[in-house]
């Protein structure tokens, strides 16, 4: 089956389903990130995540010292 961004969710799943980032609440922080970022490409964070717990989570997910690019 061929996945497609119109569907974030379920390939955000599919994509991010055996990431090895060190904990189980990483994994679902990008899940959460991808689908955003796939739902508004090329918004910035703040207009992706509007609540501020959710922008400061993205934030801190990209600045995280036990993440690699």
């Amino acid at each position: 089956m061929e996945l497609h961004p119109e569907d974030p969710i379920q390939w955000a799943s599919l994509h991010f389903a055996v990431a090895k980032l060190g904990d189980a609440r990483r994994v679902e922080r990008a899940k959460r990130m991808a689908v955003a970022m796939l739902r508004a490409p090329g918004e910035s964070l703040p207009r992706l995540f509007t609540q501020p717990r959710e922008l400061k989570a993205a934030y801190r997910f990209l600045d995280n010292p036990h993440l690699d690019p």
